[in-house]
C-alpha cells in the first residue's frame, strides 16, 4: 500500500497542466474522464476514456499513449500497450482498450497506468504537424493525464468488509444502506450472514430493527447492501449507535 501510495504521489507530482500561449477559448483540452478503473482479472480487457472538451472540433487531434507497470506488469498481468488516439473533425471522446491477462494464481489486486503524451493538431485536409503551428487553433492535455487501472484478482473466494468503518444516518432516514465490498477475489458464488448488535441504540423497535440476514454475492460480483430499519420516535434525543457484523462466510455449490 505505501509503494501504491508513493506512486501515486510521484505520478500526480508529475500532472502538470501545460497551457498553450493562444487563448483558451480557442483550444482543446485532451484528458482522461474517469482517470480510475476496476476490472476483474478475468475481463479481457479494460476499455479507458479519452475526452476532447472546448476550443475548435471542426480540426483533427492526435495523441498518444503509452500503459506503465505500478504494482502489475506488462507481460504477466496486463498486455504492454502505446499508440495513438485519433480525434477526427467533430470527435470528442475516443478509447484506449488494453488487455488483462487471467492466470490461476492467487495474488493480491494490483495497478497499473495509462499515460497520454504528445499532442498533434490538423486542419481539414492539412498533414498532422506538431501542436506548435502557430496557425491552427491548438489542443492541449490537461489533469488526469494519468488513468489509473486496477485488476481486481479472482482466484479466491474474497475477502469481506464494509466500505466504512463509521456510517451516520439521520432517524428520519427510515431505512440505512450499508455497502459490503468484496476485494482480493470474486471466485464462486458466497454467502454472507451479518447481524445488528445494540450499543446505545437499542433494538426491538425502539432505535432500530433488530435484522439478521444474508449476503449472497454471485461469482464476479463485488459490492451488496445490507439493509437497516431505523425507528424515527420524533423525540429529542441524543446520538446513539448500534453495530453491525459480518459473521463467517460461505461458500454456495448448489445452484438455488
Amino acid at each position: 500500500l505505501k509503494k501504491h501510495v508513493s506512486e501515486q504521489a510521484k505520478r500526480s507530482a508529475s500532472m502538470l497542466e501545460v497551457r498553450p500561449d493562444s487563448p483558451e477559448e480557442l483550444c482543446s483540452r485532451i484528458y482522461f474522464d474517469p482517470c480510475a478503473y476496476q476490472c476483474l482479472e478475468n475481463c479481457g480487457a479494460v476499455t479507458l476514456t479519452v475526452v476532447r472538451r472546448g476550443g475548435d472540433i471542426s480540426h483533427t487531434v492526435a495523441v498518444d499513449y503509452k500503459t506503465e507497470d505500478g504494482s502489475a506488469n506488462a507481460g504477466a498481468d496486463y498486455e504492454f500497450s502505446e499508440g495513438t488516439l485519433v480525434f477526427k473533425a467533430g470527435e470528442t471522446q475516443r478509447d484506449i482498450t488494453v488487455g488483462i491477462i487471467d492466470d490461476d494464481i492467487f495474488e493480491e489486486d494490483e495497478h497499473f497506468f495509462v499515460r497520454l503524451g504528445k499532442v498533434r493538431v490538423t486542419r481539414l485536409e492539412d498533414t498532422l504537424e506538431p501542436n506548435t503551428a502557430p496557425a491552427y487553433p491548438k489542443a492541449f492535455i490537461v489533469s488526469p493525464l494519468v488513468a489509473t487501472v486496477t485488476i481486481l484478482d479472482d482466484d479466491h473466494a474474497g475477502i469481506f468488509t464494509f466500505e466504512t468503518d463509521v456510517l451516520r444516518v439521520s432517524e428520519s432516514v427510515g431505512m440505512m444502506e450499508v455497502k459490503v465490498l468484496r476485494t482480493s477475489g470474486a471466485r464462486g458464488t458466497v454467502i454472507v450472514p451479518f447481524r445488528t448488535i445494540e450499543g446505545t441504540a437499542k433494538g426491538g423497535g425502539e432505535d432500530f430493527e433488530d435484522t439478521y440476514g444474508e449476503l449472497e454475492f454471485k461469482n464476479d460480483e463485488t459490492l451488496k447492501r445490507a439493509q437497516i430499519k431505523i425507528i424515527d420516535d420524533e423525540e429529542y434525543g441524543k446520538n446513539k449507535n448500534f453495530f453491525i457484523e459480518l459473521m463467517e462466510p460461505r461458500m454456495e455449490n448448489h445452484k438455488r
